[in-house]
């Protein structure tokens, strides 16, 4: 059985919305709008110039070669199964918490990270 340990990251973790209520997330099971918003419209603190990013705009551009070399080197080693088995996994967190998380997750691989990789390698079949 192959071992899965944690990487050290170090960020504040706040992507994930973690101070979401319960009944904030309940809310987003039905309001699919809101849900949208809070997946895609994600910022970053980080900066160019003195802009802070949305990470969907930032990526989507391409404008950043060790961005795009990473999403290439990146994306073909996203499992999205063995994600959602880690955060089913997590003990501490509540079923409802699971379910959004694994949501949250899957609309951001396939709405963010999916079409830029796919974009990338059409890029590159032309070259």
């Amino acid at each position: 059985m192959q071992e899965r340990s944690f990487a050290p990251i170090y960020d504040c973790g706040s992507a994930m919305r973690p101070l979401l209520s319960e009944d904030e997330i309940s809310n987003f099971a039905t309001d699919f709008i809101g849900f949208k918003d809070i997946a895609y419209n994600i910022y970053s603190s980080l900066k160019v110039g003195k802009q802070r990013i949305y990470y969907a705009l930032f990526l989507s551009e391409m404008k950043n070669e060790n961005c795009n070399k990473a999403m290439m080197r990146m994306l073909p080693y996203i499992d999205m199964q063995e994600i959602n088995a880690i955060v089913n996994e997590t003990e501490f967190l509540s079923e409802q918490r699971k379910v959004f998380y694994k949501q949250f997750l899957e609309f951001r691989y396939e709405k963010i990270l999916l079409p830029v990789y796919k974009k990338l390698l059409r890029y590159r079949e032309r070259k």
